[in-house]
């Protein structure tokens, strides 16, 4: 009975508090309903405090102000993972506490709709040496995080699952993108490019970059860098279907020499070249590409990679864009922002 409305209203100043309804509706304590998700959190997080005469009414408010989102409360939340870690509610973005605190959420969220067991988390906010203390600090970690993104965190019986719902975690959106232009490649390469460059845009640094999880991300943070190259491949094919070859000439000299091994990009160079009249040097570029292959690995360029030499070579003609996917050229950024290697 201590705890009012009134109360609430100064305590809670987010708007991204879970005890918050309608600026109206504060005063009316009907107002106030609570999932059962919700529920569960609010006692794992009153379970925290020590029950005593010291208790204050400012502890037990400030354990409500973290203690899930109510239902009456909406709005749209944003998990960028491709960068620095960050968490936005309807645009602002959300202070998420300490780096430990960060790292519980990093691991939650790259695996989305998957249980995290406490002992993994664990490992990752305080290493081989955790403290005896170190399950209780998890619980706090979520309990405080469940404060900003509410029933998205719950509780598994052996740790934790974060759900997306109605929210956006970009690695998933990436991927996303990246299946649906893939089939579009053939039939709309400058759909398919647009949505490839929507996609990229996504990135604004290494994946989960700001974040120390002790190498349990690795394998993660490997996959989006890979599932990064191709994207750009498949974007740099559309474009080159879609006939902007002249365009990509020099995109295309700054991704062979960050990505030397990839042989992809060294062959869509070659075709851009050659599409642009430029025989000799898509020829040259090809030497300069076996010559280092032998000298850093002692292999060969690939079999696909010599065909295509053989064929600009000989001058194949269907190797020349049909003329139908030259009408109606506009203007197209091609380059995407780069990540640092």
């Amino acid at each position: 009975d201590l705890v009012r409305p009134r109360v609430l209203r100064s305590e809670c100043q987010s708007p991204h508090s879970p005890i918050v309804g309608a600026p109206d509706e504060l005063d009316r304590p009907e107002s106030f309903r609570v999932g059962t998700a919700s529920l569960e959190q609010l006692v794992d997080n009153l379970s925290t405090l020590t029950w005593d005469a010291q208790t204050t009414l400012d502890e037990v408010v400030s354990v409500l102000c973290t203690s899930g989102r109510f239902a009456n409360y909406g709005g749209f939340m944003e998990f960028p993972v491709l960068g620095p870690l960050e968490v936005r509610a309807d645009g602002v973005r959300l202070d998420l506490g300490g780096p430990k605190q960060r790292t519980v959420l990093a691991l939650l969220l790259a695996n989305a709709g998957q249980p995290v067991s406490t002992e993994r988390l664990i490992e990752g906010a305080d290493g081989d040496g955790a403290p005896d203390a170190a399950r209780r600090s998890v619980q706090t970690f979520v309990s405080k995080l469940r404060g900003q993104v509410g029933d998205m965190i719950t509780s598994t019986g052996r740790g934790y699952e974060f759900t997306p719902m109605e929210s956006s975690v970009d690695s998933v959106d990436f991927a996303a993108l990246v299946e649906s232009a893939r089939s579009l490649v053939a039939e709309d390469p400058a759909a398919a490019g647009d949505e490839l460059r929507a996609a990229l845009a996504l990135w604004r640094g290494h994946p989960f970059q700001d974040v120390d999880v002790r190498g349990l991300l690795d394998a993660e943070i490997t996959r989006l860098n890979e599932l990064r190259l191709v994207a750009l491949e498949l974007r740099v094919d559309a474009d080159l279907a879609a006939g902007y070859h002249r365009e990509l000439i020099g995109e295309l000299e700054a991704l062979t020499a960050e990505h030397p091994f990839q042989e992809t990009f060294h062959a869509q160079h070659m075709l851009a070249l050659y599409r642009s009249g430029r025989q000799a040097e898509a020829l040259r570029t090809y030497q300069q590409m076996r010559e280092m292959l032998a000298e850093e690995l002692g292999i060969d360029p690939s079999p696909s990679l010599r065909d295509l030499e053989l064929r600009i070579l000989e001058q194949d003609p269907a190797l020349q864009l049909e003329a139908s996917s030259s009408v109606g050229r506009r203007a197209v950024l091609v380059a995407d922002v780069g990540v640092d290697a």
